[in-house]
């Protein structure tokens, strides 16, 4: 989920991002899953944030040095699930 705000004339993207960890909601016609029980991933959920937000990080960082949106932006892109649908 991306939200853009603007504040104090500054322009942000809010990031929401949703991972199950440990187990996943059901839901009706929809296929969805854990990492545990996908690839039998069983780390701690605060282990994951924490990678998460580094690697967050490094991508931030890439984009910042590099001005590079676009290789960012073709790579969220190509994994990206039901874009435009609400």
């Amino acid at each position: 989920l991306l939200e853009s705000v603007k504040f104090n004339g500054n322009q942000y993207v809010i990031i929401g991002i949703g991972i199950n960890v440990k187990s996943a909601p059901s839901i009706e016609n929809r296929a969805i899953s854990s990492l545990k029980d996908s690839i039998d991933f069983d780390q701690r959920v605060e282990d994951v944030m924490n990678r998460l937000v580094k690697r967050f990080d490094q991508c931030y960082f890439e984009w910042e040095l590099d001005e590079n949106f676009y290789n960012i932006r073709t790579k969220w892109l190509s994994r990206a699930h039901n874009l435009s649908k609400i």
